[in-house]
């Protein structure tokens, strides 16, 4: 049972997550083309901020669908944590390289220590959405909310293996993903989330969790 005010709280920081998944979507691109030194520190800030603001948001979201399946509500808080940990660690990584490059002795595209190729920030994001939004369907949270952080999900994932495989993040398929997963899906997933948290009635009906049947038949034998 949650109080009020976190759920205010992670309302908020469920816009403030949507907010930021779109700024370091549209810098990360920026730099991408251009190769602004601006761009690479505020994309890297950013993963920071947005690995710190989704922490409430992910809590606030398995404690409305654990009455669903808690094992596999567990394994997706896990995996999401995970990611967000690790989408902190690979901004912070990169903000040190930055402050220092003449102390670099790998290249830019080396992979990233402790987020190679975006493992944390894109696979282990989009696995951990796929099933939070499967989850969703029966946790009282409005219809789009699966649909969309289903396919964010999915998307994510593809950018991960266009990272891997393609390393050119320019190729249509990689980049019409990264479009969909960063510029579209979780920003409006994330206003989604923060609307449905932040209404009491949604927020009423999603912690009072149902009483299985077999409990029910058995009460209303013995009464």
């Amino acid at each position: 049972m949650t109080s009020p005010l976190f759920d205010r709280t992670a309302s908020w920081m469920a816009y403030l997550s949507a907010v930021v998944a779109l700024a370091y979507s549209l810098s990360f691109a920026y730099y991408v083309r251009e190769g602004d030194r601006w761009a690479q520190y505020t994309s890297s800030g950013l993963l920071i901020a947005g690995g710190v603001f989704g922490l409430p948001v992910l809590i606030a979201i398995y404690l409305r669908v654990r009455h669903v399946d808690e094992g596999f509500a567990i394994v997706a808080l896990v995996v999401a944590l995970a990611a967000a940990f690790g989408t902190m660690l690979h901004g912070a990584h990169d903000v040190a390289v930055f402050a220092h490059p003449d102390q670099v002795t790998t290249g830019a595209d080396y992979p990233n220590f402790t987020d190679p190729r975006g493992f944390s920030t894109f696979a282990l994001f989009g696995l951990g959405m796929i099933v939070l939004a499967a989850m969703s369907r029966g946790a009282g949270f409005p219809k789009p909310i699966p649909l969309v952080g289903a396919v964010s999900g999915v998307l994510a994932v593809i950018v991960y293996i266009g990272r891997v495989t393609a390393l050119d993040p320019k190729r249509w398929w990689a980049a019409t993903a990264a479009i969909g997963a960063g510029i579209i899906g979780v920003p409006l997933w994330n206003v989604l989330v923060g609307r449905a948290l932040g209404a009491r009635e949604t927020a009423a009906v999603m912690v009072q969790p149902k009483a299985p049947a077999a409990r029910n038949a058995s009460i209303s034998v013995v009464s």
